[in-house]
């Protein structure tokens, strides 16, 4: 049995950088679905990229798992115009939802789950930095283990730890549990919103650290 999980938010910090020029590699050994092609969200690629770093990381989290289970990918590196076209489709959503919040109360609910598309190296999203990943876990025959929720789902049953703290479903605490082992073993950190949201080299995985990032962001793969 693995340990439970215990999360801490993610605040606004200072973050120290030391970016260095690791490329992305693409990766073709692993389970992946294509999540925002196959949905038809503009700029997505069904190609899968991160930094080389994040892959051997990546492929020990794997090593970690017992026979017959295997890490499937839904996002890795992501194109900014894709980044754009979810942030500017969430604000949609989030405005229609709530028709008396102002401008700013709009912005703050959408960078709740979306970051904001910055064009900035070093404040850009982290899913442009090819350090982070979206992932889960799925048997041989890659039918996707029980998580409690789908994969990008907004609201409260996401934050990792959900399953400690309402017992609800043993067998997705520990699901939940075994996919924060074997990432957070392989030096991933986990963002607390997002049961299936790891970061390695970003700035989420400097605040959860101490480390220097050092993956600034790439817009788009020549």
């Amino acid at each position: 049995m693995y340990n439970s999980i215990e999360s801490k938010k993610f605040p606004d910090n200072n973050i120290n950088y030391c970016l260095c020029d690791e490329p992305l590699v693409e990766v073709k050994d692993f389970l992946f679905e294509p999540f925002y092609r196959n949905r038809n969200i503009k700029g997505a690629t069904d190609r899968c990229f991160m930094r080389k770093g994040v892959y051997e990381r990546l492929k020990l989290a794997q090593s970690y798992l017992p026979d017959g289970l295997r890490i499937k990918i839904y996002d890795a590196w992501r194109p900014f115009e894709v980044q754009l076209s979810l942030y500017e489709d969430y604000r949609k959503k989030v405005t229609e939802e709530n028709p008396l919040c102002t401008k700013e109360e709009i912005d703050n609910l959408t960078k709740l789950f979306v970051s904001l598309p910055v064009k900035d190296e070093v404040k850009g999203p982290v899913h442009t930095t090819g350090g982070a990943l979206d992932v889960t876990l799925a048997d041989e025959n890659g039918t996707v283990l029980n998580m409690g929720t789908e994969f990008d789902f907004f609201g409260d049953m996401a934050n990792t730890d959900y399953f400690e703290k309402n017992v609800l479903n043993n067998e997705v605490r520990d699901n939940r549990r075994l996919l924060y082992f074997v990432m957070t073993k392989a030096g991933f950190t986990n963002l607390p919103t997002e049961w299936w949201h790891y970061d390695f080299g970003n700035k989420f995985h400097s605040f959860y650290t101490g480390k220097a990032a050092v993956y600034g962001c790439v817009f788009d793969i020549k």
